[in-house]
């Protein structure tokens, strides 16, 4: 009986510490639900209770300088699934509108059924037709688990006039959402499929956009709404007006016509630009809703390259639109005065190589002011020989020339200032590196290895009238279209060139329009102008060699160039125009940019 006891108290103990310590457990465990995981437990619960629906904020609308709409939004019909709401099976739904939509009920039914959610809507059909609309409407009682509701999508009224500075949007790349991620950015692109590709749609995307909302629903445990918890609206993109003037962006559209070229007119003391065109252009609404496959063949093999922003990527020999900047180098340099002669018989001879001038018998006696009137290839030959390469460099590239300009787009080209150091670099001249005195006689007048683009000649033109300022060039505009309200002081850096030989500069630029190669274009013009006209060879031709334009191909026909700069009424203006293949920048370069100052004087 004894033993009875004793064993009976034994399990009464080990019982009791088996109690014990199985509630020390369920107290540990317990606390730790309540006390240590309870924000994350807490975070489930809600998650399991609400739903976030985020509320795609208005893209903000881009205007000219005078109130132009430029961009904006357009509103269109899509239908949405609430998978929440379904009654019936998915596939049921999906049969039951074929009638009503253009669409592939199998293969959405495929798609939709490897991955979805009752918590998340989903996107049946965009855009629908007006046809489509009508259909869906008369029959929309039948389908309480679907939503008509309207979206925006980018529109541009002009269509193709400034494509390549507005850019387009266009579906998030897996890239592009890497990198939303990498910066925390992620989260205001819930519920948006676009972002800004190209132009000011890209480089100004983060004002654009605007603030993504979000609402947080009740839900029951079968998914059903029970009440709006919380509201956080959207917050629409902010109107950005640009400097632009859209009617002369036109213009010269039109006076390019069907020609391959750029055209860049800014004001030569702030750097706004009013005019940026790049030909041939596109229709930016061929983006709208997704671009389609054969469309964007189209654009991409084009030989004519659509696509390219000449004004800011393309990169051309400047030819004697460089002659006002070498001199200028010279002057400051002391390497040339002013007043230095010349006899030029037509050609430079270095060694056994002839460098012929434009013209044939020379231009006489030449000092530097006839030398930029008349554009006198020999006189810059022998300039760019004593002057030597480096010195050459390191001045044009205090000028601005072989860098970005800073211009508020992507993206930008560099174009090509040279040097020996340049060229050493080069993987194309690893077989023959070494920089040789003829290069530099080329250098000289424009062509062999330089190479810019639009923008720098039309920045490097803005210098020489503004009184030696380099501008940074900006298409958003400094003034609010609302408030008037200054939005940035205008970048200028003052260069270190003594006040006479810019003045200089200018007057032999004035000679050019007045008795020189533009002489004919700016003729019978009332206000002041000055300019360069520059004719700049697409390929090299051999010692003594000329070329038929009859016979050669159009696209190897010489570029035509001009810069030049007017004022009026302390108004300001600088230009460059570069029209490919087309001649005698007299011909057909300069008179685009006297009908450009004509509007701009008026």
């Amino acid at each position: 009986m004894y033993l009875s006891q004793h064993k009976s108290i034994v399990q009464l103990k080990l019982g009791s510490a088996l109690i014990v310590a199985l509630s020390i457990v369920l107290i540990a465990r317990f606390m730790y639900l309540q006390i240590w995981d309870h924000d994350d437990l807490f975070s489930q619960a809600e998650n399991n209770r609400t739903i976030l629906l985020p509320i795609t904020p208005t893209r903000g609308k881009i205007l000219d300088r005078h109130g132009e709409t430029l961009a904006t939004n357009q509103i269109y019909f899509q239908i949405v699934l609430h998978p929440h709401k379904l009654s019936k099976g998915l596939k049921e739904v999906l049969l039951s509108l074929k009638p009503l939509l253009d669409l592939d009920a199998e293969k959405l039914y495929s798609k939709l059924s490897k991955k979805w959610s009752y918590k998340t809507p989903i996107i049946l059909k965009k855009p629908l037709s007006d046809e489509e609309l009508a259909k869906f409407l008369s029959q929309q009682y039948r389908f309480p688990e679907l939503e008509l509701s309207t979206y925006t999508e980018r529109y541009y009224p002009f269509k193709d006039s400034a494509s390549h500075v507005l850019g387009y949007v266009g579906a998030i790349s897996k890239q592009e959402y890497k990198h939303l991620e990498a910066k925390g950015k992620h989260g205001n692109y819930r519920g948006t499929s676009a972002i800004g590709k190209t132009g000011i749609e890209q480089y100004y995307e983060e004002q654009l956009h605007g603030t993504t909302g979000l609402q947080t629903l009740e839900v029951t445990a079968s998914s059903k709404i029970t009440q709006l918890v919380e509201d956080n609206p959207a917050v629409p993109g902010v109107t950005l007006r640009l400097s632009l003037d859209i009617k002369l962006q036109q213009l010269i559209e039109k006076l390019l016509e069907t020609k391959k070229g750029a055209v860049v007119v800014l004001n030569a003391q702030s750097g706004e630009i009013l005019a940026m065109v790049s030909k041939p252009n596109y229709d930016l609404n061929l983006f709208n809703n997704g671009i389609r496959k054969t469309d964007w063949e189209e654009l991409l093999h084009n030989e004519n390259k659509p696509l390219l922003h000449r004004a800011l990527n393309g990169v051309y020999p400047p030819g004697s639109t460089y002659k006002p900047f070498m001199a200028l180098a010279a002057l400051e340099l002391g390497v040339r005065k002013p007043e230095d002669n010349l006899v030029d018989p037509g050609y430079f001879q270095l060694g056994e190589h002839i460098f012929l001038d434009d013209k044939p018998g020379g231009h006489g006696v030449v000092n530097m002011y006839k030398a930029i009137v008349e554009s006198c290839n020999t006189y810059f030959y022998k300039l760019a020989f004593d002057m030597t390469i480096d010195r050459i460099y390191n001045k044009l590239y205090e000028f601005g020339f072989g860098q970005t300009t800073g211009i508020d787009l992507r993206h930008e080209a560099k174009g090509i200032l040279p040097s020996v150091a340049w060229k050493q670099n080069q993987a194309q001249y690893q077989s023959n590196p070494q920089w040789s005195l003829g290069d530099t006689i080329s250098v000289g007048i424009g062509q062999g290895f330089n190479s810019f683009s639009p923008l720098q000649l039309a920045v490097g033109a803005a210098f020489i009238a503004n009184g030696g300022y380099k501008v940074t060039p900006r298409l958003l505009s400094s003034q609010n279209l609302v408030s008037g309200t200054t939005l940035f002081q205008p970048n200028r850096t003052k260069l270190p060139i003594q006040t006479k030989n810019l003045e200089f500069i200018t007057q032999a630029m004035q000679g050019v329009n007045q008795t020189g190669t533009a002489r004919k274009a700016f003729s019978g013009s009332s206000y002041f102008s000055a300019g360069k006209t520059g004719t700049a060879q697409v390929f090299s031709l051999n010692q003594g060699e000329t070329y038929n334009t009859k016979t050669l191909s159009k696209k190897l026909h010489d570029h035509a160039l001009y810069i030049g700069f007017a004022q009026q009424n302390y108004q300001q203006y600088a230009i460059s125009v570069v029209v490919e293949n087309a001649g005698f920048g007299a011909e057909s370069a300069a008179p685009i940019a006297r009908q450009v100052f004509d509007y701009l004087m008026k």
